[in-house]
């Protein structure tokens, strides 16, 4: 039907419409179909065809790996920039902060991500075939930049249901967060030549009362044990709670959220000094969250 009115007159465009948004609700609902056939095969308890069928912990070590391999991407891509950038006589000081932010998010990313992977890595079990591929990955994920992260997967992993309209997403509050991060010291934090997350100046405002630069002083100040939570769409930044104390009511935010297509929901909680990144979630719509620190 698409291709019979794709290069019709425009009084077909609207049937073409039509079809295109018929097309679409049904692959939305073929793919919440396979998510909830996932759960409940999950949920009954045991495997017995384990190659039609993965176990539910190397699902999470697949989004993991998954998502370890986007972030070392993202940083190999934003230190080549620095690169350029800094090696220029004259410098675009806004992209060069942009470019910072973006491998200092990244870079923080992974070692909660490697953190994670490590953890689930040793619940498989020692003869599990994928046991030195990960381990091989995680080795070139704390060289960061020495090379992408080459992903082998398990099995394909359920593409995330692109959906359209208005999320609500309440934020009441978060506890257990760690409170040594892995990659983390006060020098590191300190450093210059790392800016703020990307796209996040506000954040940085917030919390010293600074531009983007001026928190390489940052642990010259009395920072409360506060947090405050970031949530974005498809990367990109969509809200943000007030600081407050860890607790389960550290926030009670909510939030109204347009979606256009959007695919994933992250949440990421930084905490008010220079450990800031501590946590990470991901909302891939119609699945569970995922949790990536112990």
């Amino acid at each position: 039907m698409i291709q019979m009115y794709s290069n019709t007159t425009s009084k077909d465009r609207k049937l073409l419409a039509a079809a295109q948004q018929m097309l679409q609700d049904s692959k939305t609902k073929i793919e919440l179909i396979r998510m909830q056939i996932v759960k409940v095969s999950q949920s009954a308890g045991g495997i017995e065809d384990v190659g039609a069928t993965i176990s539910l912990l190397e699902l999470r070590i697949e989004e993991l790996r998954h998502h370890l391999c986007i972030e070392a991407a993202v940083a190999e891509g934003a230190k080549n920039v620095v690169k350029i950038l800094g090696d220029r006589r004259v410098q675009d000081h806004k992209v060069l902060a942009e470019a910072q932010g973006r491998l200092q998010e990244s870079s923080q990313k992974i070692d909660l991500l490697r953190l994670s992977l490590e953890q689930q890595l040793n619940e498989l079990s020692s003869d599990h075939p994928k046991q030195a591929l990960i381990k091989q990955e995680l080795v070139n994920a704390s060289s960061l930049g020495a090379q992408h992260v080459s992903i082998q997967p398990f099995t394909s992993l359920i593409k995330p249901t692109a959906l359209t309209g208005s999320l609500e997403v309440r934020l009441m509050g978060c506890q257990d967060l760690l409170e040594k991060v892995p990659g983390r010291s006060r020098v590191f934090g300190s450093s210059p030549n790392h800016g703020s997350p990307s796209d996040m100046k506000s954040l940085t405002r917030a919390r010293a009362g600074m531009s983007i630069h001026g928190h390489c002083n940052l642990h010259f100040l009395p920072c409360p044990d506060e947090v405050l939570a970031v949530l974005k769409v498809d990367n990109k930044v969509v809200g943000q709670t007030n600081w407050g104390p860890v607790n389960n009511q550290a926030w009670d935010q909510s939030f109204v959220i347009e979606l256009d297509r959007s695919r994933e929901l992250e949440i990421a909680v930084y905490w008010h000094d220079w450990r800031e990144l501590c946590a990470v979630k991901f909302l891939r719509k119609g699945s569970k969250f995922y949790i990536f620190h112990p």
